[in-house]
């Protein structure tokens, strides 16, 4: 897999040095790959020492139309709406681009979104989506090699590929 845990890291410290001090993380925790996410947030927040809020809104259902409710639902709940959100999927980062701008908020200047994935439609969305991309040719490479050296009769050890940080304009 990749290095969720550094995807995380790479979210937070984009959102510190653009000064965000309300974070809100958008995933199911209960996958561990999500919730090392999570935890490379919160250790990027630890780290920086600012005092930052940091929140969870935690949902099954990773489709676009189920971010969008609960975007919706969360900025009409009358709490002061984050200014940095990392949402586990670029699709449910574009989702709550859109919630935003109904709710009357720009992304890149009133909050930043992070998605996750570098799906190819997170660069052609408006605006164009920062995302943590995996390096999906890496993956396939490595899986092939994995897959050849069972076929061996190898022992073979998990490995992580690399993520990295793609700034868009959210």
């Amino acid at each position: 897999g990749s290095d969720n845990y550094l995807g995380g890291q790479l979210a937070g410290r984009y959102f510190i040095e653009k000064h965000r001090n309300r974070f809100l993380f958008f995933g199911d925790t209960s996958f561990s790959e999500i919730q090392l996410r999570r935890d490379g947030l919160q250790n990027a927040v630890t780290t920086h020492g600012r005092d930052i809020q940091f929140d969870t809104i935690s949902i099954s259902d990773f489709s676009y139309d189920a971010a969008f409710v609960a975007a919706s639902e969360y900025l009409a709940s009358g709490r002061q709406p984050p200014d940095a959100v990392f949402a586990c999927s670029d699709t449910a980062a574009m989702a709550f681009v859109c919630a935003f701008r109904d709710a009357g908020l720009i992304a890149g200047d009133d909050v930043s979104i992070v998605g996750y994935n570098d799906i190819p439609s997170a660069a052609y969305f408006s605006p164009p989506v920062t995302t943590i991309k995996q390096d999906i040719h890496q993956a396939g490479n490595l899986l092939v090699s994995k897959l050849m050296q069972l076929l061996d009769g190898e022992t073979v050890a998990s490995s992580t590929i690399r993520t990295e940080l793609i700034v868009r304009q959210t």
